[in-house]
């Protein structure tokens, strides 16, 4: 598709969905997330909740097993939490840093 045609694309959008709407709303916040990694060092419990596959337990089971050991030295780190396995680190490896 050319620049031109996604730029006329874009504009349509942005023109005819209100800025109060909730799509408008959900497309902002999803091309943020996609924008911002996650230190798996410093992320708190809440950040790591937002990550695919993981759920406010398994995120308070990572941020405790993190201060356990002093901090994860490789993103592999995370299969040893329970509940955090090769899947979960595949689908959300891409948004995780040390």
């Amino acid at each position: 598709m050319k620049l031109s045609t996604l730029v006329a694309i874009a504009l349509i959008v942005c023109t005819t969905i209100p800025h109060n709407s909730h799509a408008f709303t959900a497309i902002a916040k999803d091309q943020q997330s996609v924008k911002q990694t996650i230190n798996i060092n410093k992320a708190s419990a809440a950040q790591f909740a937002q990550l695919k596959g993981v759920g406010v337990k398994k995120a308070e089971a990572i941020v405790q097993y993190r201060s356990q050991i002093g901090g994860f030295k490789t993103l592999a780190q995370l299969t040893e939490v329970k509940g955090i396995g090769e899947k979960v680190l595949a689908d959300n490896k891409a948004l995780l840093s040390l």
